[in-house]
């Protein structure tokens, strides 16, 4: 194992849902403490690849190493933040409850959480201006609230690496710049995110590098370097150039999707 272990390792991972291949031999490494845009179209393969490093999915060929383990064989290292529309959010639970959810998994079942749990959750709820929410009802928030409590029980966790799947869909320009702030600020405490992004308008000025994806890596690096023309051709094909326009504009209060959620 190496010393210095990076936060994720991709090596020659392809898999496939039966004969259909969705990743084809995808390598990429990731050092530590960066934020980590995944970009590419509908179909892609953002939300697989997402999978695989939960270990939900096992690739058919190659591995992948979180902070130097095996997905799943060392709990806290990371944690997930799932799409709005993957939560139920007529359960009925407070914001406070959900954080300290992300504590669970460090106690036996049987065990009550501690005061350091407590603690934890509380410092996560103010690292993400939620504080003054705790005993509110999750459903009964606004969908950039939603998402703030989400990002708050993955940072209770503890975890070293943060997975987020289209944290900012559905989001107003206010509120995407609020989220964006926050992740910064997770990003600057030493974390690494990894954050599924459908809108390349703002990628070259919300993500420190850029994972552009489909189906294989295509590019991975600084903006600069994978926001250029012919991978976008690659990518995006006929759409290229409605992408380079977008691009070479201001961002603006509507903001340009370019894929949804994929397989």
């Amino acid at each position: 194992m190496d010393a210095n272990p990076a936060a994720v390792r991709v090596e020659h991972v392809t898999i496939g849902y039966g004969t259909v291949p969705v990743l084809l031999d995808c390598s990429v490494t990731i050092g530590a403490g960066q934020m980590v845009g995944i970009i590419g179209p509908n179909g892609a393969g953002k939300t697989t690849l997402i999978k695989v490093l939960l270990g939900i999915l096992e690739p058919d060929l190659g591995r992948v190493l979180i902070a130097g383990h095996a997905p799943g064989k060392h709990v806290g290292h990371i944690a997930y933040v799932p799409q709005r529309s993957q939560v139920d959010w007529d359960f009925p639970i407070t914001v406070g409850e959900v954080v300290r959810m992300g504590r669970y998994g460090r106690h036996p079942f049987w065990r009550q959480l501690h005061a350091s749990d407590e603690q934890a959750a509380a410092e996560a709820l103010q690292l993400v201006d939620m504080s003054d929410y705790t005993h509110r009802q999750v459903g009964m928030l606004s969908g950039g609230q939603q998402q703030r409590v989400f990002l708050a029980r993955a940072l209770a966790q503890g975890a070293e690496i943060l997975l987020l799947d289209e944290p900012l869909a559905g989001v107003d320009v206010r509120t995407e710049e609020s989220i964006i702030g926050i992740l910064r600020r997770v990003r600057d405490s030493g974390r690494t995110l990894l954050v599924v992004h459908h809108d390349l308008s703002t990628a070259a000025a919300y993500f420190d590098r850029l994972l552009l994806l489909k189906q294989r890596v295509i590019a991975y690096g600084p903006p600069a370097t994978v926001l250029q023309r012919d991978l976008l051709e690659e990518v995006y094909g006929g759409r290229v150039a409605a992408l380079i326009a977008s691009l070479s504009q201001e961002p603006s209060a509507t903001p340009s999707p370019v894929g949804d959620e994929d397989a």
